[in-house]
């Protein structure tokens, strides 16, 4: 959990292609309700590679979700 833009958030890394962030978002929930927090909003994705220079593997995307303690 960090503070972005003034609000907490729980966030992780995901690698490889877009196509499989949802297996990242599934664990990234469950950290977060197994850790006294509760989803505050929207999730928010970071694209840290440009597609077109970097490999599907490769690819490095944060996913954020915005939370709260219970």
């Amino acid at each position: 959990v960090k503070k972005v833009e003034g609000a907490e958030v729980a966030s992780t890394m995901h690698k490889g292609p877009f196509e499989e962030v949802g297996t990242t978002y599934g664990a990234l929930v469950g950290w977060i309700t197994e850790n006294g927090y509760e989803i505050a909003g929207p999730p928010m994705e970071v694209y840290l590679s440009d597609p077109a220079e970097t490999p599907p593997g490769e690819l490095l995307t944060e996913v954020r979700f915005p939370v709260r303690k219970k």
